[in-house]
C-alpha cells in the first residue's frame, strides 16, 4: 500500500511558480551575499589575529586565528557550491524515484 503511494508521488521542485517565487529567490540570493561577506570579514579578523598573535608571542590566539582562517575558507566554500550540492541530492533523489 505505502509502495504504491509512494510510487505515483512525484515532484517538480521550481521555486519560480510558487507566489512571490521571485521575491524569495531574491531573497536567498542576498543571504548568500551577507554570508560571504561575513566570510570576508571573518578571513579578514582572523589573518589579523594570527599576525599580532605570532607578533605579540601570544600563539594562543595564533592558533585560534588559523582556525578561523579555515573555517572562512570552508563557509565561503559551502556558500558558494549550496546549488550545485543541492541540485547533486535532488538528482540522486529523482534516480530512486
Amino acid at each position: 500500500m505505502l509502495g504504491r503511494i509512494l510510487a505515483d508521488f512525484n515532484t517538480a521542485p521550481d521555486i519560480t511558480q510558487g507566489p512571490g517565487g521571485g521575491a524569495i529567490q531574491t531573497f536567498i540570493s542576498y543571504l548568500a551575499g551577507l554570508a560571504v561577506g561575513f566570510c570576508v570579514i571573518a578571513w579578514v579578523a582572523s589573518g589579523a589575529l594570527v599576525a599580532l598573535g605570532a607578533f605579540g608571542d601570544n600563539y594562543r590566539a595564533a592558533a585560534l586565528g588559523k582556525r578561523v582562517v579555515v573555517a572562512a575558507a570552508l563557509g565561503s566554500f559551502l556558500v558558494g557550491a549550496a546549488g550545485t550540492l543541492n541540485k547533486f541530492v535532488l538528482h540522486i533523489g529523482t534516480v530512486f524515484n
